[in-house]
This record gives structure tokens, sequence and C-alpha cells, in this order.
């Protein structure tokens, strides 16, 4: 029987605020973003009995989870005291609890976090 490889990819909502800083220091004005992120799960083998690879509903009770942390925060003040709230770190925080909950099948292999709808920066495992 032929083995096949499956990426799901289930998005989630939040909106924040931040302000880029180097060195402790701000800059950039605070400002806000609706951030949009999606994760990608891959899974190899099968469909279950029901047709299911990986559960979308878990999937996305996990990560909304995980994004409700961020949602209508100033970054800065409450997560990323230590740490510029750059997308890229964003991405990794996502990451690391997303990681810490996930009990599903399937593996993490890539992460968006879109600023706006023109751009957005991507974690790929390796």
């Amino acid at each position: 029987m032929t083995q096949h490889k499956w990426i799901v990819r289930v998005c989630s909502k939040f909106s924040a605020a931040h302000a880029l800083t180097r060195n402790g220091e701000r800059i950039e004005p605070l400002h806000g973003h609706n951030y949009f992120v999606e994760i990608f799960i891959a899974y190899e083998g099968h469909p279950d009995k029901a047709g299911v690879t990986v559960d979308f509903v878990e999937v996305r009770r996990v990560l909304d989870e995980v994004t409700g942390h961020l949602h209508m925060r100033n970054l800065n003040d409450e997560i990323f005291r230590d740490v510029s709230p750059s997308a890229e770190h964003i991405g990794l925080w996502i990451k690391a609890h997303f990681l810490e909950k996930w009990k599903g099948p399937g593996e993490l292999v890539r992460i968006r976090i879109w600023e706006n709808d023109d751009r957005y920066v991507e974690l790929v495992m390796s």
C-alpha cells in the first residue's frame, strides 16, 4: 500500500500592540496589528477509520489557546519584556507554547506569522 504524506494547515488570529526594541530601547512607535497565524502539521500514513489524519478541531483548539494569550495585549509589557516582539520572536513563542500543548499525531513543520496581508515570516522546522 502506498504511504502518503499529508500537510494539515490550521489558522488563528489575534490582535496585539508592539514596538520593536534594540538593546532595550524602542526603535519604533507603539502600534498594533491584526496578526494571522498559520500552523502546518505533517502526517505520514493513512487516514484513520473516520478518514482523518490530524484533527482540525483539536489543532485549532490548541492554537487558539496559545494565541489567546497574545490577544489584545501590549506584547512589550506583558509577554516580551526581555526580547523584541518581532514577528520572528512571536513565531518562536507560538512554537514553544504550541508544542507544550499539542498531543495529537503529526509533526509541527511550519509556522507563518502574518503582520498584515502583504508580509509574513515563516519558521520552518528542520
